[in-house]
């Protein structure tokens, strides 16, 4: 069973993620921005963070950067999420990016094949 960190500013994506992830058999924690998250990744050693790219204090693509500098967290695979679009979500650094609204189906599959051990 695998640990999801999901982080959004929105609390209804949150919830609406964290069912979903629940649903497939995953475990979850939740942050509402990319400071938090920093926080929760340096607690629990989530196996996938799923993130908004556009947050208040700290944002998807700034939490990415540190997660990538940083030797014990640069392994862990990232999903971006934006409103803005899949395209805006793609540059990153994230293993994969999706617009909103979401294809679930997609994103489950994707979730699948990052969380895959070599």
């Amino acid at each position: 069973m695998a640990l999801i960190l999901v982080v959004d500013d929105e609390p209804p994506i949150t919830q609406f993620l964290a069912e979903l992830l629940e649903e497939e058999g995953h475990r979850v924690a939740t942050a509402d921005h990319g400071g938090t998250a920093l926080d929760e990744i340096a607690r629990e050693q989530p196996d996938l963070v799923i993130s908004d790219l556009m947050m208040p204090v700290m944002d998807g693509a700034h939490m990415v950067e540190r997660l990538r500098h940083n030797p014990t967290t640069a392994h862990i695979p990232v999903i971006m999420i934006s409103a803005a679009g899949e395209r805006k979500a793609s540059v990153t650094g994230a293993n994969a990016s999706f617009g909103k609204p979401l294809d679930v189906g997609r994103l489950l599959t994707t979730i699948d094949s990052l969380l895959v051990k070599p």
